[in-house]
């Protein structure tokens, strides 16, 4: 039936209101055809994922969209940097102009206080300051574990720091970086994340039909609850009980960093402003297939049953890869300033750090546990 009214709807469209003949408005309702098919296939054809709330047809339809989006990527990279700016024109007049360059550390003082205090207003009133809420917030639905989570928000503030001679607006002042970003937005929205995330996993659950519920009041519980989810696992991703599990979550932080650097520079590169509705968009899909691929590989690493990947994990590696590879193509002749000494002079003392913590860590480890071993078997003897 709902394929019946899909194609009646194309074929009024086709034949019988054409409305706007030329070529951009048939261009365009073209398109939104194609999409909108592709779209309702998904929704009904598509397999499920690891999801069944509030239906497993939504989850079906964010990979759909995600596919799209994929294919959309894959398009721009076979363009080039003017026609790419230029393409988003169409879907919005404002766009395709190049966008003023923003810094946020111009104004740091904190000193006299009525200074201060307009500077710091200045950036309370950002709109960075909801979005890091927010993004923070929904990254811990996603990961469930204040480590993995600190570590990323510590990364990206590292990473702001690197490339702050090739995007203007990574530069704030200190207070800004650690005080209103780190300890206050991110802390606040991981905070309220994990404090979600308690409140799915201590929650019982009645899947009961709302025709079984004799009570008013408890149909419409359950029909609420129809948008929670079905069961809920806090993960446990135990970062340093092996090196390969080390590994595999520093994969993650690895790829939780391009999508966010991808955001920033794809929206300098492309001309697109903050503001614009594209980027909450590009934002909200990259979070439900994140709770996707992340429940998909999660599941992979601690299932010993699970012998390979979920498509949600491909397909979220696919889209980061061409994300990653079109902000490279974007970038050619745009960034011409070379690395400062400082950024090249850190990041190696912190890999050297790192890679040496981690050898010391895991050789001690192996030593502790055999020593360990030898004392209860001599314990035995005695």
């Amino acid at each position: 039936t709902a394929s019946i009214v899909l194609f009646v709807v194309i074929i009024y469209e086709a034949f019988w209101n054409e409305g706007r003949r030329d070529t951009e408005g048939n261009i365009k309702r073209g398109l939104g055809g194609a999409i909108g098919c592709f779209l309702f296939y998904s929704f009904l054809q598509l397999p499920n994922g690891p999801f069944i709330r509030p239906h497993p047809a939504i989850w079906r339809l964010v990979t759909g969209a995600s596919i799209m989006y994929l294919m959309f990527v894959v398009f721009l990279l076979f363009q080039n940097k003017a026609d790419a700016r230029h393409l988003f024109w169409y879907a919005d007049r404002k766009l395709g102009v190049p966008l003023p360059e923003r810094s946020y550390g111009e104004h740091c003082d904190l000193w006299p206080p009525e200074v201060g205090w307009q500077n710091v207003k200045l950036c309370l009133f950002d709109e960075f300051v909801v979005a890091h809420f927010f993004g923070w917030w929904a990254k811990a639905l996603m990961l469930r574990d204040y480590w993995l989570l600190w570590s990323s928000s510590l990364l990206f503030e590292a990473l702001e720091f690197t490339f702050q001679h090739y995007l203007p607006n990574f530069i704030e002042c200190w207070w800004d970086h650690w005080i209103v970003d780190v300890l206050v937005c991110n802390f606040a929205g991981m905070w309220f994340g994990m404090r979600t995330v308690a409140y799915f996993n201590n929650k019982v659950y009645n899947w009961s039909g709302v025709t079984e519920i004799p009570t008013t009041s408890g149909k419409m519980k359950r029909i609420v609850g129809q948008f929670t989810p079905f069961s809920w696992d806090r993960y446990e991703w135990s970062v340093f009980s092996s090196p390969k599990r080390l590994c595999q979550v520093l994969l993650v932080l690895a790829m939780i960093s391009f999508i966010e650097l991808n955001a920033f520079f794809l929206k300098a590169l492309l001309w697109i402003p903050p503001p614009q509705p594209l980027n909450t968009y590009r934002i909200l899909l990259w979070f439900l297939l994140g709770l996707l691929a992340v429940a998909e590989y999660w599941e992979y690493i601690h299932n010993p049953a699970c012998k390979k990947l979920g498509p949600h994990i491909w397909l979220a590696c696919a889209l980061t890869t061409a994300e990653t590879l079109l902000t490279v193509k974007l970038a050619r002749g745009e960034y011409t300033a070379p690395w400062p000494t400082r950024v090249i002079v850190s990041w190696s003392a912190a890999a050297a750090l790192f890679v040496g913590y981690c050898v010391y860590y895991f050789a001690t480890k192996g030593t502790i546990a055999e020593l360990k071993v030898e004392k209860k078997k001599a314990a035995k003897k005695a």
